[in-house]
């Protein structure tokens, strides 16, 4: 088979044809990503520190050495007095008033853990004169159309967009997790009132991103809203299809279809960890291309999954973070890589990656392990 760049093959896999290899895709954190720039010899004096996740987007330099087909583009966020307030080195405020404090963990990394919920305490009539963050502010799109024009004319990588946030997950991390739960059961007009607020805005940076620098990209990542644990969706599949579907379709539909206007092969991903298996239909109802991340847990049995949904979906990632890559062994690495893209690569609709960014207790080794059997594995049709 003719060897692909890697934006014709991550094309013919969303498109479930048969590219010439499985592509591939990693998000990295800090410490892993900077060892792997020494294990390449790649110049990281001009990389900077990771984001309140820990993640450093990848440079073509890397994405090269490793075989990844992918690069991400990302929008800036919006400018909020919010953000003048308890700003420190291990104190921070985002644009929609939440107040993160950064705790380093034992293996040298890092996370920003919420410390304060700005409507833990508020009424429906408070989310009125609320200072929420301004979508149209200049800041959103500085510098994206030039940088999405040079990554595409310059490389033949698949390149991602990342946009407006998270929908549900924003509302709890400003209402406070336990919190909204409840009132996604007691408090409903709470609940919808402040999650059409936060879709709103993350539409409109959507929108303005995607007039800007949708042509150059293939791939329209609508943020994230973790729904599934480990064993089973956060919330019932009835008040997710009650409360949550409604919003999640209406910024699915709106935004696919002005991608596509803009790039008719422009695809749309969405990022949910953990069982969400019993409302997987409801994503494809909704008109979603692409599924991430897959995570082994129980419900979510890839064979089960490609079976189901393989024709109807694009699976992204699949491929362990919790146990395999942090504690296997390069060859066990390997072979369940191998293992994996024998059962979702074939017949297309397979990306592989990693279920999470890979984080500071990930050997090198293994991430190399991962790149190589990705590379040796082919479209998964053996």
């Amino acid at each position: 088979m003719v060897n692909m760049t890697p934006r014709e093959r991550a094309i013919s896999a969303i498109e479930h044809n048969n590219p010439d290899r499985v592509p591939l895709d990693m998000t990295i954190c800090e410490e892993p990503y900077m060892k792997l720039l020494e294990y390449f010899g790649i110049d990281k004096s001009n990389i900077l520190g990771g984001d309140k996740w820990g993640e450093i987007l990848t440079i073509p330099e890397l994405a090269k050495a490793l075989g990844i087909d992918f690069l991400y583009i990302k929008s800036k966020k919006p400018q909020n007095h919010n953000q003048s307030k308890n700003i420190s080195a291990d104190l921070s405020t985002d644009e929609w008033g939440v107040v993160r404090k950064k705790v380093q963990l034992r293996d040298g990394s890092y996370y920003w853990n919420i410390v304060h919920h700005p409507l833990k305490e508020s009424r429906i009539e408070d989310l009125i004169d609320f200072p929420w963050p301004n979508p149209d502010d200049e800041q959103v799109c500085e510098d994206l159309p030039s940088e999405a024009k040079h990554l595409y004319k310059n490389t033949d990588l698949c390149l991602i967009g990342r946009f407006g946030s998270s929908i549900f997950e924003t509302a709890w991390y400003m209402r406070g997790f336990e919190q909204f739960l409840m009132d996604l059961m007691i408090n409903q007009d709470f609940a919808k009132v402040l999650m059409e607020k936060i879709c709103s805005i993350q539409m409109r940076i959507d929108e303005r991103c995607l007039e800007l620098a949708g042509k150059y990209i293939q791939i329209l990542k609508l943020a994230g809203d973790d729904l599934g644990g480990q064993e089973g969706p956060l919330i019932s599949p009835e008040i997710f299809r009650q409360m949550i579907k409604p919003i999640l379709c209406k910024r699915w539909e709106v935004i696919k279809s002005k991608f596509r206007k803009i790039n008719p092969k422009g695809y749309v991903m969405f990022h949910s960890c953990g069982n969400i298996y019993p409302i997987i239909p409801d994503f494809i109802e909704c008109g979603l291309d692409i599924l991430d991340p897959i995570q082994k847990v129980k419900g979510m049995e890839i064979e089960k999954l490609k079976a189901e949904f393989g024709n109807k979906l694009t699976f992204h990632g699949a491929i362990d973070t919790q146990y395999l890559l942090p504690n296997g062994s390069p060859a066990e690495v390997r072979s369940e890589v191998k293992r994996i893209i024998s059962i979702l690569g074939k017949n297309g609709g397979y990306i592989a990656a990693p279920v999470h960014n890979l984080q500071a207790d990930v050997p090198v080794e293994n991430i190399i392990a991962l790149s190589d059997a990705v590379r040796e594995s082919g479209n998964g049709n053996y």
